[in-house]
């Protein structure tokens, strides 16, 4: 079952700029995902999409995507953007 977290409306990155997202619960990064997403190494698969807006099941939407361990459940969409 995936989750969904939206990040910060008032976030903007310039081209190559970065920001640091904290996954773990009580984090201090700029933006903490509060244990939301698990951890993102070792056993399970699992995948990330970034996204322009909150709409999930358009190609157009998706950004970026990274998957790990065989975790495919967003690729088609992926694909579908050419990432």
């Amino acid at each position: 079952m995936p989750n969904y977290w939206p990040l910060p409306d008032d976030l903007s990155l310039a081209p190559g700029e970065t920001v640091l997202i904290d996954f773990n619960a009580g984090g201090t990064a700029p933006i903490n995902a509060g244990g939301i997403l698990g951890q993102l190494t070792g056993g399970p698969n699992g995948e990330i999409g970034l996204y322009s807006s909150g709409n999930f099941g358009d190609s157009r939407a998706i950004v970026s995507y990274v998957t790990w361990n065989g975790g495919r459940g967003r690729k088609d969409f992926a694909q579908g953007a050419g990432i």
